[in-house]
């Protein structure tokens, strides 16, 4: 079973991303992060008048995570990114990549594959695997826990899809 922390990091990276690209087609990298307290916040670093390139936005957020991890200030993250991932057929295609990471679990990168189609979004299935820890490095905040076992655990989204006669009644209600 997933941390709970990370299953509700997953699920209010996932809304985020899914609103930006509803409203704006877009989104750069952002965070999510959770207080000791389990207060959630999001973040998003501008570098300057020009949108940055996703991985010098990306260095930037995980250098101001890992220092108020340093500091006790989070007990979970999420960097999430826009991605392209391949897929069965060996093309690619874009993901949202939420790089999740716990001061007491393994880190996993989970992604929920998308295709935009004439103003239209369409979700794939969330699928994840192993991440690396780059916010709680050990000997910062608390070490991370042992796994007994060699599988990470999996967040298990509760994101709710909505059908598309759901989200164009959503969209008219507006």
């Amino acid at each position: 079973m997933a941390h709970p922390d990370m299953d509700e990091l997953l699920n209010e990276a996932f809304h985020a991303a899914e609103e930006f690209l509803e409203k704006i087609g877009e989104f750069f990298p952002f965070v999510v992060t959770m207080a000791p307290s389990g207060e959630i916040s999001h973040a998003q670093e501008h570098l300057g008048e020009e949108a940055p390139a996703a991985d010098e936005t990306i260095e930037v957020l995980v250098e101001g995570l890992k220092n108020a991890a340093a500091k006790g200030k989070y007990k979970a993250t999420a960097i999430v990114s826009h991605a392209h991932i391949a897929s069965p057929d060996g093309k690619y295609q874009e993901a949202v990549s939420a790089t999740l990471e716990h001061r007491s679990e393994p880190p996993v990168i989970c992604y929920l594959p998308f295709k935009q189609t004439k103003g239209k979004i369409d979700y794939g299935e969330i699928f994840a695997k192993r991440g690396e820890r780059r916010v709680f490095i050990k000997g910062t905040n608390e070490p991370p826990k042992e796994a007994k076992h060699s599988k990470a655990h999996i967040p298990k989204p509760h994101v709710e899809r909505q059908s598309d006669s759901q989200q164009a009644s959503r969209r008219a209600d507006k």
